[in-house]
């Protein structure tokens, strides 16, 4: 049964069906031998349920309506609102009784997404296209569309597009198998492209696929493709929960063509509370680890790892003990260096277990100092050496502060010490003492403070209580006499600088040899986003021993940087750093370039004595529908270039970047989802 809002030729009865369509036309026809009705002009069809709930609404130039079949034909233009989603298409057929149908050349908008598709199959609040495309450029042709075989939509919550190409214009840029991305507020789903070339590995497609399983968890997966070394697979899992567990790990494996090994790359860690700690006492464990298959494992395939090229690996892990008076930690630690002439990692440390136990400062009963104990003991093997040690440490501090004026403060403390070794394969029990104090007088003023200080620690003989006089430094570890100067005269504005002077009595060197290198260190940040810090390391007897300095002026964007280092060890070399930033007033482009380079004093600073390590040039360029970055790289065995494409698909980007990322990789840029 119908109702016509409008007819020429005769009224039809108000339909009393659970489910009914209601319809506005310019004309109506009504034909009785095969029930159906013909409308024309300017249609308006409701679909409506049961309890007058409206399924969709949709108007067309024609629709044949079938009562028999409960079918709704439009042979031309339709558009259909179907729950707020809006269906346009060339033409469609629906079954109103089964709540599903077909559009043909049809057009979704979800949000700021658009999905085409050859045919459209729908039912309730799915659909399912065939040869489909999805956009969220408004201008057709558009700037870039990603085409799938076939893609499955529910809007609000999620869309799948299989055997995907994205097209820039009408060219192809590259292929994936699956794409998945949720469309509603919960998780968000991320995917990121880089193509590229590097003179090592080739032409290369790294990409990868974030995902927020919750609160407090995210995954990864990266799967990269080099043309010259093959396919490299890996992945991130990160749970940042402060208030119970921080962890992360990550893997990265390939096997390089030609090779019969796996390169591996596997960092991480975690820090978990064992117990609720309402007791006042808290048990959590922790570990770090850094095991890579090789040194430069990092430069092939993450560059923008501080450790390119890595000096070490390693792993720790630890259960730890803490009360408001004690910590105990239990451990165990491997440390691998890097051989400079074999480019390999060898083992230079190894401890299992080692125990640790200290105690927060002590004031026992009537006396009026403060007391601290320190213990540790390890089985460890170091490098050369071919057995485990047994050795122990416990040191006992007695200390306090008098406040002998307003500005005046006296820190005295002494100390005992007592190390132990037990019998190994090449050495019997032995146990060496030492004893000493540290007495500091602290001069205070608002502006800053002055610290005259003073250490004396001494050897007794081994396994007596006796100073080892006979030893060349006649058991004097350390007695020296020193300052720290520390003065800040504002908030964004301090300086330092410290030296010891050597007293012990067996040191025949002159009184210029005793003095320790002088360091100066100042720091100072203007209101207009100008900051300065230099740092200068200098022996009176043997000259400088190193100056670092940096100089940063402008705005996040809009920014110049100019650093400067130079080290004893190279001393007719000085290391340069420059960074710059630009972008132009109301403009959609921006560069940022970091030229590192040094400068090897010959013949005289010429241009022919420098030579550069690394050239980085960055163009980052927003375009109507999405967003690009171009990055070129140069440094020893490095020539690289990569582009990235994040398309406003992709906008939620920015709210998958949380705290977790700042605490395990704090070298990654804002927004940077893998090195």
């Amino acid at each position: 049964m119908v109702y016509c809002g409008i007819s020429f030729a005769y009224d039809l009865p108000l339909s009393t069906a659970p489910h009914k369509v209601e319809f506005l036309s310019d004309e109506a026809y009504f034909f009785d031998d095969n029930k159906t009705i013909v409308l024309k002009g300017r249609v308006k069809l409701d679909e409506i349920e049961d309890k007058n709930i409206l399924v969709r609404t949709i108007t067309a130039k024609e629709l044949n309506v079938n009562l028999s079949s409960k079918t709704i034909v439009a042979p031309y233009d339709i558009i259909i609102d179907q729950n707020g989603t809006v269906i346009r298409g060339e033409s469609g057929r629906i079954n109103y009784a089964k709540n599903e149908g077909n559009i043909n050349n049809g057009r979704i908008d979800a949000k700021n997404i658009i999905f085409r598709g050859k045919s459209i199959k729908f039912g309730t609040g799915r659909f399912v296209y065939k040869k489909a495309s999805l956009t969220t450029c408004d201008r057709y042709p558009p700037h870039y569309e990603i085409k799938a075989s076939m893609l499955d939509l529910i809007p609000g919550k999620r869309f799948v597009a299989y055997n995907t190409f994205f097209y820039l214009g009408k060219i192809p840029i590259f292929y994936f198998p699956v794409l998945y991305k949720p469309l509603g507020k919960g998780t968000p789903f991320v995917s990121s492209f880089f193509p590229g070339y590097d003179k090592r590995n080739g032409i290369y497609l790294k990409s990868d696929y974030m995902y927020r399983f919750g609160r407090y968890t995210k995954g990864k997966l990266f799967l990269d493709y080099f043309s010259g070394k093959g396919f490299g697979i890996g992945g991130e899992y990160d749970y940042h929960n402060r208030a119970k567990n921080i962890s992360n790990l990550s893997v990265y494996r390939i096997k390089e063509y030609g090779s019969s090994n796996d390169r591996l790359g596997l960092n991480g860690g975690y820090w978990h509370l064992l117990n609720s700690g309402n007791s006042g006492v808290s048990y959590y464990s922790q570990s770090f680890f850094k095991w890579l298959s090789d040194p430069n494992f990092n430069n092939d395939f993450f560059r923008s790892n501080p450790f390119a090229v890595s000096p070490d690996k390693q792993a720790n892990i630890a259960f730890t003990r803490q009360t408001g008076r004690s910590i105990t930690r239990v451990s165990a630690e491997s440390v691998y260096e890097r051989n400079t002439v074999s480019n390999s990692f060898q083992k230079n440390y190894e401890s299992a277990p080692k125990i640790n136990f200290n105690t927060m400062p002590i004031k026992f009963q009537r006396l009026p100092f403060l007391h601290s104990f320190t213990a540790n003991f390890e089985s460890s093997k170091e490098s050369g050496v071919s057995y485990y040690q047994e050795k122990g440490n416990v040191n006992w501090t007695v200390s306090n502060n008098f406040r002998l004026s307003e500005r005046f403060t006296f820190y005295p403390s002494v100390f005992f010490d007592e190390g132990v070794f037990l019998s190994t394969a090449s050495a019997s029990d032995s146990w060496i003492g030492r004893y000493g104090t540290n007495l500091n007088m602290r001069y205070d003023r608002i502006f800053g403070s002055f610290d005259l200080k003073y250490a004396y620690k001494r050897r007794l003989q081994n396994n007596k209580f006796k100073n080892d006089n006979l030893s060349l430094d006649s058991g004097e570890e350390i007695k020296t006499l020193g300052y720290e100067i520390f003065i800040r005269p504002n908030y964004n504005m301090y300086f330092r600088s410290e030296a010891d002077y050597d007293l012990r009595d067996y040191f025949s060197k002159s009184a210029l040899r005793r003095i320790s290198p002088i360091t100066a260190e100042f720091y100072f940040t203007g209101k207009k986003l100008f900051s300065f810090y230099a740092q200068n390391t200098y022996s009176p007897s043997a000259g400088n021993q190193s100056i670092v300095s940096q100089i940063n002026m402008g705005t996040d964007q809009n920014y110049i940087g100019f650093g400067l280092a130079n080290y004893k060890t190279s001393k007719d070399t000085y290391i340069f750093n420059n960074t710059i930033g630009f972008k132009p007033a109301n403009s959609s482009w921006r560069i940022e370039s970091v030229f590192r380079y040094q400068l090897a004093k010959k013949s005289g600073l010429l241009l022919k004595d420098i030579s550069f390590f690394e050239r980085t040039f960055i163009l980052y360029k927003d375009f109507h529908d999405f967003r690009t970055m171009w990055k070129f790289t140069r440094r020893p065995d490095v020539n690289e270039f990569f582009f990235l494409v994040n398309l406003k698909i992709n906008s939620k980007t920015e709210e998958a970047a949380d705290k977790s990322d700042a605490y395990w990789y704090p070298w990654r840029k804002n927004k940077e989802i893998r090195d």
